[in-house]
């Protein structure tokens, strides 16, 4: 933890723009290449 809740209004913020959905996406977009890439094996 940080001193005044510093850590968590910086997460609170980079949840606020859409940190969490980004990170979603990326990893649903690598799977999806990696499927791919599997069937064509």
């Amino acid at each position: 933890t940080s001193p005044k809740g510093c850590t968590i209004a910086g997460l609170n913020e980079m949840e606020h723009q859409g940190l969490s959905s980004a990170f979603i996406k990326g990893i649903r977009t690598s799977s999806v290449m990696a499927d791919n890439l599997y069937k064509q094996s």
